[in-house]
């Protein structure tokens, strides 16, 4: 997870995500799931605990080889998801957090992931938003200094509405079920720029105590947006 676990707003989103798994899979028990860019394997434990056949794929050899030293059960394959064909043929579910946004062709990785899951499968995908104050108020003080802003990473390639993810789900062979969101006040970059600062508060975060993230328009305007969808 990287810096995640280390922040605050990391550690509400994760969260999130682990309640969206729960939400739109209450019983996963003996069910193959795959989890896209897995890396070091946290999110495989964890949907392991809830008993899933859990299979995760990635390019990161490193990163692989840390996730088999520290759960040896772990079914891990070294893999392009956007192209090349995996070990199960229909998963009922396919995680894919902040991955898509690295992707040259993200309707690649829906396309690959629809062919490897029947009608009815369900797909999570969590990633960056462009309908939120953080890539709005960001977004505009990187145009004023002669720059491209790529989020919070120069790896980032594509950033993702609501609107956008129902074209491209669409055109994949999906349906959109649901949305959640969160980080809708961009604290961290508001204070750097106010008062030198990051500073991380729970006050900032009323929407997640009160777990409106798939309360619309809660739902689509965060920072972090999380759509699941269903194949077709």
């Amino acid at each position: 997870m990287g810096y995640e676990w280390e922040t605050l707003e990391g550690r509400i989103r994760i969260d999130l995500a682990k309640r969206v798994i729960r939400e739109t899979m209450p019983d996963m028990v003996g069910k193959p799931v795959l989890d896209v860019g897995c890396r070091t394997g946290n999110f495989m434990s964890y949907m392991t605990s809830l008993g899933a056949v859990v299979y995760g794929v990635d390019l990161h050899k490193e990163s692989l080889k840390i996730a088999a030293e520290s759960n040896a059960g772990m079914r891990l394959i070294c893999a392009d998801a956007t192209t090349d064909k995996l070990p199960i043929k229909n998963y009922n579910l396919v995680f894919a957090k902040d991955i898509i946004e690295h992707l040259d062709e993200p309707v690649k990785l829906l396309n690959n992931m629809r062919a490897h899951q029947k009608q009815g499968g369900k797909i999570i995908i969590g990633t960056q938003n462009s309908l939120s104050l953080t890539y709005l108020i960001d977004g505009f003080y990187a145009f004023l200094s002669g720059n491209v802003w790529r989020g919070y990473s120069l790896d980032h390639k594509h950033f993702f509405s609501a609107r956008k993810f129902d074209r491209i789900l669409r055109e994949s062979g999906y349906k959109t079920l649901k949305y959640y969101s969160t980080y809708h006040w961009p604290y961290l970059s508001v204070n750097k720029r106010l008062f030198g600062r990051y500073g991380e508060s729970i006050i900032y975060h009323g929407i997640d105590r009160l777990k409106l993230n798939a309360v619309w328009p809660f739902s689509i305007t965060g920072w972090w947006i999380c759509v699941v969808g269903e194949a077709v």
